[in-house]
C-alpha cells in the first residue's frame, strides 16, 4: 500500500527528500511505511512493479473491414506474409518505411485459368521503445490476427491446351487460395498516473493482388477474436505476449 508520508514525523532514514521524490514519481517504485514503525521505506521492486504497471497495458489490434486475394501465399503463418514485418521491422524503435518485400503469387481466377508471377507487397509503419522487443510483440499480434482473419480453400480446374499436337487437351490444376485483410494495424498503451499513453504502434499493408476481385468482410471473424490472437502469441513467445498486456481485436470500418 502507497502511504502518503508526512516528512517531519518519520525516520526517513538514508533517504534524502529528492530520492523520496524520485520514487513517488517513478512508475516502478513506490515509498511505503512500516506498518509498526515510522520508518520509511523505499521499494524498488522492478519486476513487481512492472507487473502491475503492465496490466494496464493493453494492445487493439484492428484489421482492414475488405478481405484481399493472396493466391497461394498464407497470410499468416510463421513464414507468411505478415510475419515478414520481422524483415521491416526493427527492434531499435521503429519500421523502414522507405522499404518493401514482393511476393511473387499464383492467382486463380477461374476453374480454367490462373496466372503466375502476380506481384503483392507488404509495406510497414511504427513507432516503439528501443528496448524490451516490443517490436517483435507487435509484429506477432499483427501475424497471429492475419492467422485468425484469412481464409484459404484449394481451387482445382483445368487449362484447355490451345496449341500443339495436344492441343483440345487438358491440363488439371490445384491451388491454395487464400484471402486476407489489407491491412492490420496494433497500438499498445499503458495508463500512467491516470493518463493513457501510447507504448508503440505498428501497420503492415499489402496491395492486393487483384483488387476487383473477392471482396468480403474480415469481421465475422475476428470479433472477439483478442483472446485467442493472444493465446497464440503466448504459444510462440511467453514474454515477448507479456509486453502486449490485454489485447483487443476489432474490425476497422474502411
Amino acid at each position: 500500500m502507497i502511504l502518503s508520508v508526512q516528512r517531519a514525523t518519520v525516520n526517513k532514514g538514508p533517504y534524502t527528500d529528492d530520492a523520496i521524490a524520485q520514487c513517488e514519481s517513478s512508475v516502478n517504485c513506490k515509498v511505503v511505511q512500516n506498518p509498526t514503525t515510522t520508518d520509511i521505506q523505499i521499494d524498488f521492486s522492478f519486476v513487481a512493479n512492472l507487473t502491475k504497471r503492465d496490466s494496464q497495458r493493453t494492445t487493439s489490434v484492428t484489421v482492414g473491414k475488405n478481405m484481399l486475394p493472396f493466391g497461394t501465399l498464407d497470410p499468416g503463418n510463421d513464414d507468411g506474409v505478415y510475419h515478414q514485418l520481422f524483415n521491416l521491422c526493427s527492434n531499435t524503435g521503429g519500421c523502414d518505411t522507405t522499404d518493401q518485400i514482393t511476393f511473387p503469387t499464383t492467382y486463380v481466377q477461374s476453374s480454367t485459368k490462373f496466372t503466375n508471377g502476380i506481384q503483392l507487397s507488404l509495406k510497414a509503419s511504427g513507432s516503439y521503445p528501443n528496448d524490451g522487443n516490443l517490436g517483435g510483440a507487435l509484429v506477432l499480434a499483427i501475424q497471429q490476427a492475419a492467422a485468425v482473419a484469412q481464409s484459404c480453400q484449394v481451387k482445382s480446374g483445368a487449362v484447355t491446351i490451345t496449341s500443339g499436337p495436344e492441343k483440345g487437351g487438358q491440363v488439371p490444376f490445384s491451388f491454395n487460395q487464400c484471402k486476407a485483410p489489407t491491412f492490420i494495424q496494433a497500438v499498445t498503451t499503458t495508463t500512467i498516473q491516470g493518463s493513457k499513453v501510447m507504448v508503440g504502434t505498428m501497420t503492415g499493408t499489402v496491395q492486393p493482388a487483384n483488387p476487383d476481385d473477392g471482396l468480403g468482410t474480415a469481421c465475422s471473424s475476428i470479433a472477439g477474436a483478442g483472446g485467442s490472437i493472444l493465446g497464440a502469441v503466448k504459444a510462440l513467445n511467453p514474454a515477448v505476449a507479456a509486453l502486449l498486456g490485454v489485447l483487443s481485436a476489432f474490425c476497422s470500418s474502411v
